[in-house]
């Protein structure tokens, strides 16, 4: 009689457990419905399942007509699983996933043990109101596949005005998506570009300033860059193409004093300004006049003609790319930093890292004034925008 009990339980699976043995491979359920579309947004239907013993784990999907694919395979611990079955599956070698279409597949669990021990279970799957137009990349280009980032601003190459501390990257989408872009170098790591959530089907645009999300520019080298897009249902394309990176440096320029004086001045009177910066970057700054030592009123300003070179049709000192000077503003002035000054007297001379240098001039108040002026300077940064206030100097307008 035990003998009998015995063989029956070697017979029928089902009664391991009452025999004092633990099943091997069981599956929670027997099937499972998903929508992958943009309402539903391809919810989770997670499927569970427990191994009794150590097995090597293949879950297998079997399309409608037969076809066959691998979705998981490797070890697992006698432990409790959960499978995420979406509607969306991996395209092999690649990073992209596609929403499967509409029909009646059948996911397929089969459980091994070292010793050579299987079991088997099949959940029938249903994908119905399904998206599975693919979502594409296209038409990727960037302005510069080889750029600058290192606050030089425009430069002429070859007659051409470009500015190579950016590029803009440019590619087109087949549907509206999500869409973020990252860059990796030689080693691996990685380095956010942008994310742009909710992009509109067509042609799109992304300028790139080089730098990470710390505000430094990243390092000389080629590296791969990812524009990696995910529409509402699930679809997920990856493309790639490289840009690489040149001369790169974080221009940085910190005030170390500025001073008005005197603090007491008459209409028709001068307020001295003296402003010692330096480069405390890794690459060298350039600059451009009205060079130290040139003396406004409190009409003028830097763009104004009377500063023009000799023989020179333009005003040579209007704001350009890359190009770096000191700018002072006061409680009356009309404008934004009006007065502004080079670091150099020549305009090719260069701030280079860890130098510092102090630049002077003059501003002499006219009429009419106010009985009180606050002066503050920058550090203006040609094609970027302006450095915090400094050297905050209360001056009395004498009667």
């Amino acid at each position: 009689m035990l003998r009998r009990l015995a063989v029956a339980c070697l017979a029928f699976l089902p009664l391991l457990a009452a025999c004092g043995q633990t099943s091997l491979l069981t599956v929670g359920t027997g099937q499972i419905t998903v929508e992958p579309n943009d309402l539903a947004a391809y919810e989770d239907g997670s499927i569970p399942y427990s191994l009794g013993v150590p097995a090597h784990v293949t879950i297998t999907l079997v399309q409608p007509d037969g076809a066959r694919v691998v979705l998981r395979d490797n070890d697992r611990a006698a432990e409790s699983y959960a499978f995420p079955f979406t509607g969306v599956i991996s395209v092999p070698d690649t990073d992209d996933q596609r929403v499967l279409s509409d029909g009646d597949y059948k996911l397929l669990f089969q459980a091994t043990t070292p010793a050579g021990q299987s079991a088997q279970q099949a959940v029938d799957a249903i994908v119905r109101n399904a998206d599975p137009v693919p979502l594409d990349i296209t038409d990727i280009q960037l302005s510069l596949p080889q750029f600058s980032p290192n606050g030089q601003g425009i430069r002429e190459i070859d007659g051409r005005i470009e500015n190579l501390d950016q590029t803009t990257i440019n590619y087109s989408l087949s549907k509206d998506a999500d869409v973020t872009i990252w860059v990796v170098d030689q080693n691996g790591q990685i380095t956010p570009v942008t994310t742009q959530p909710s992009s509109k089907q067509g042609l799109q645009s992304f300028t790139w300033d080089g730098k990470g999300p710390n505000g430094l520019a990243i390092k000389n080298g080629t590296y791969t860059l990812h524009i990696h897009a995910e529409d509402q249902s699930g679809n997920v394309t990856d493309r790639t193409t490289t840009v690489t990176i040149v001369d790169s440096g974080t221009p940085q320029v910190q005030i170390l004093s500025a001073k008005f004086f005197p603090t007491v001045v008459p209409i028709g009177g001068e307020v001295n300004v003296v402003v010692t910066i330096k480069n405390i970057g890794d690459v060298a700054i350039k600059t451009q006049g009205p060079p130290p030592g040139t003396s406004y009123t409190s009409r003028s300003s830097y763009s104004d003609p009377s500063f023009n070179r000799p023989g020179d049709s333009e005003p040579p000192y209007v704001d350009k790319p890359g190009r770096w000077r000191i700018g002072v503003r006061w409680t009356s002035s009309a404008a934004q930093y009006p007065v502004r000054w080079g670091f150099f007297s020549d305009d090719n001379r260069e701030l280079q890292p860890g130098e510092q240098v102090t630049v002077q001039g003059k501003v002499q108040l006219l009429a009419p004034q106010p009985p009180t002026l606050d002066f503050v300077a920058v550090v203006e940064m040609g094609g970027i925008g302006f450095s915090d206030e400094y050297g905050r100097t209360h001056v009395t307008v004498a009667k």
